[in-house]
């Protein structure tokens, strides 16, 4: 019995051995022992006993080996590897495409580096490279989802559309074809930039079709057309097989819906008519008058002298002779017109008889209009009569422009309801439509202008801006002569300072060379300056640049 414990007492410990060194091979000398032992001459139940436990130590030697053999390991460690080296991905606002310069940057390590990773794991390697703001922004734009939810195609698609550029594919092309190059510039750098530009604007793929839209809508230049050229682009955007016929068939449906709506707004707005926009009269208070101290001069009447009939005749024709002259200069230089409603449709108008050129036409009567405006239909009844271009500005009270084709000048006759004729002449404007007799015309039929000098009607009046403008520059130069002078000015109230960078070196260029023929006008310029104090000479500089 004694013999059996210290037995089995050995033969444990060679077991314990045996579990311990896994990776030393001692295990197949141990489990020879084993069988040396099993074949020794036992007793039968020591025997069964050594030959099982000689069994489960085979079966756990085999177990540490394929223990020692997994690739788990090598999986996690490859990994943490790979994470450190991908860079953290952090959205700038101002870089509209960071997001792609920072994929394909790193695009070898995912595509080739974790090529034999699971897709699982190397989304969350890429959701794993967005700082904390990105990250956030990220998961909440994929709500209800969660970002172990996606595929690796869905997450790069996910997050070139959060973080990729907004511009659209015009817009891209656009930029390219309008890349200036200057002289001074690299052309490596400038050659570089534009490779990488045509990569964005996807010229691989462009078409013949594309190519016509493309020049559409570059004719769509006017500002009128600014609303056709936006659906232009909003459909190019939304299908890139889009034809110039089917933005032709676009313009047509959005004219004829803006044309409804015109004829919509007409129906419910007063007729527009063209007048001059006037001020208001502002009347005059009722005051007591005061009497003069003394009688006046002129007549020796207890009234003032500016008051005087006398002297009321004479001022009135020397304001006559002096504004007559400028009377007949305002007339060549251009006008702005304006628009006001004054009639609905059904009020009462009054229409004249008026000949122009020998062809009778009928013309509303408005005194409020400064000019007279015939319709294109009334000008082909006057036989069309040769246009001449105009540059007055006919504007409506919505402050949209009236178009205007033309003008002419015309020999016109007014005639009473007696038949009597009263003859003028003057411009005539022609526009869509609009057939008005305007107070240029009406001022010339004698009993008419009477009417006005009796009642004392308020003339229309047109100011010539640009004598006043130049009235104005002349007056101010006059009166500051010092802002105006001709030489250069100088600011003496502040002092400017310049801050340089603590890292900041001196630079020194050397001055450009100049063709020999610039360098008398050159010398002239700085010693210009120079006398002017505006720069200095100095005999040493550790920072200089070029000037010219």
């Amino acid at each position: 019995m004694t013999r059996l414990s210290h037995s089995l007492q050995s033969m444990l410990g060679i077991a314990i051995l045996a579990f311990v060194d896994t990776t030393t091979g001692d295990q197949d000398n141990d489990f020879k022992d084993y069988a040396a032992i099993a074949g020794m001459p036992q007793d039968p139940p020591m025997k069964d006993l050594l030959q099982m436990m000689a069994s489960q130590q085979k079966l756990l030697v085999d177990l540490l080996q394929k223990m020692a053999t997994s690739t788990t390991a090598p999986q996690e460690t490859l990994f943490d590897r790979v994470s450190r080296r991908i860079e953290k991905f952090s959205y700038d606002t101002d870089q509209d495409d960071h997001f792609d310069l920072w994929f394909n940057r790193h695009k070898d390590i995912f595509e080739v580096d974790c090529q034999g990773m699971e897709e699982a794991k190397k989304t969350r390697l890429l959701v794993a490279a967005l700082d904390a703001a990105s990250h956030t922004r990220f998961v909440r734009h994929i709500l209800p989802k969660e970002p172990r939810d996606l595929n690796w195609t869905d997450t790069v698609e996910t997050l070139k559309t959060l973080f990729g550029t907004k511009k659209s594919v015009f817009r891209r092309r656009f930029e390219c074809f309008r890349m200036n190059f200057s002289p001074n510039e690299d052309i490596d750098n400038f050659v570089n930039l534009l490779k990488a530009r045509a990569l964005e604007a996807n010229f691989k793929d462009i078409r013949k079709d594309t190519l016509e839209c493309l020049a559409l809508v570059f004719a769509f230049q006017a500002p009128e057309l600014a609303d056709y050229r936006v659906r232009f682009l909003r459909k190019l955007d939304e299908d890139e097989r889009t034809t110039v016929d089917d933005l032709a068939r676009e313009y047509h449906a959005w004219k004829s819906v803006k044309d409804d709506s015109k004829i919509v707004e007409a129906a419910n707005s007063p007729e527009i008519r063209t007048v001059q926009k006037r001020k208001k009269l502002r009347l005059p208070t009722a005051t007591k008058p005061r009497l003069p101290p003394s009688p006046c001069p002129i007549c020796q009447q207890q009234h003032w002298k500016k008051d005087c009939p006398q002297n009321r005749r004479a001022t009135s024709a020397a304001q006559e002779s002096r504004t007559a002259p400028r009377r007949r200069a305002k007339q060549s230089s251009p006008r702005t017109w304006y628009q006001r409603a004054i009639g609905r449709t059904g009020d009462v108008q009054k229409y004249l008889e008026v000949h122009i050129n020998g062809h009778p036409t009928r013309l509303q009567l408005d005194t409020g209009a400064d000019v007279t405006i015939i319709s294109r239909p009334t000008w082909m009844q006057l036989g069309s009569p040769r246009l001449q271009k105009t540059s007055d500005v006919f504007k409506g009270a919505n402050g949209l422009p009236l178009p205007i084709h033309g003008k002419f000048d015309a020999d016109f006759k007014v005639m009473d309801n007696q038949g009597k004729a009263h003859p003028g002449e003057g411009v005539c404007y022609v526009s869509d439509d609009n057939d008005l007799l305007g107070i240029t015309w009406i001022e010339q039929i004698s009993d008419f202008n009477s009417v006005l000098k009796r009642f004392n009607i308020q003339k229309v009046q047109t100011l010539d801006y640009d004598a006043i403008r130049d009235k104005t520059i002349a007056k101010l130069k006059h009166h500051f002569t010092d802002v105006f002078k001709p030489e250069l000015g100088r600011c003496t109230k502040i002092k400017a300072t310049l801050y340089l960078k603590p890292d900041a070196h001196p630079v020194f260029i050397k001055k450009r060379p100049v063709p020999y023929a610039s360098l008398p006008l050159l010398n002239a310029e700085i010693d210009r300056l120079v006398a002017q104090n505006v720069i200095s000479a100095v005999d040493h500089s550790q920072w200089a640049a070029p000037i010219v």
